[in-house]
């Protein structure tokens, strides 16, 4: 079936239309039988946006058509956000992954999250949203202080 709306409407239109479609549908249909929702009209949705969240279409005003069930609405700036923020948040698992390992069978992943965030706020950890998280290289000698200031209860002393 075909669909009439265009990126230039608000995607409510969109919407609009496939609830349309759907009022018409027998029992035993469903809008994916007489829609292809992947081939939906679309403003360009930008690269750095997974589609696979899924993204079915984006008005001109950069609102998007998502949700598994295709019946939410967000802004493409919200969508951005949302999923650079669960990059950042994998990336940063990765990261404690990595020191609570350096510190053997002692380190505690508690601990781990505590160097982490010293290193994060001391600037020694940062991020960039196309290489993720790095940290500098800490020498032997430099380690030793930052686990005193991570067994602190309430360290005082930063970095």
């Amino acid at each position: 079936m075909r669909i009439n709306w265009t990126p230039n409407l608000p995607i409510e239109k969109l919407i609009d239309e496939l609830n349309e479609i759907e009022r018409g549908l027998t029992e035993d249909q469903k809008i994916d039988d007489v829609v292809d929702m992947t081939s939906l009209p679309s403003a360009p949705i930008p690269d750095d946006i997974d589609t696979s969240y899924p993204v079915w279409a984006m008005d001109s005003a950069g609102y998007c058509l998502v949700g598994a069930t295709a019946d939410e609405v967000a802004h493409v700036d919200i969508i951005q956000k949302d999923q650079n923020e669960e990059v950042e948040m994998r990336d940063r698992n990765g990261m404690v992954n990595e020191i609570e390992d350096s510190l053997g069978s002692e380190g505690t992943r508690e601990m781990a999250e505590k160097i982490f965030d010293l290193l994060r706020a001391d600037g020694r950890i940062i991020f960039d949203e196309h290489d993720g998280f790095s940290m500098e290289k800490i020498e032997d000698r430099e380690w030793n202080r930052i686990l005193v200031v991570a067994l602190r209860d309430d360290p005082e002393e930063v970095l």
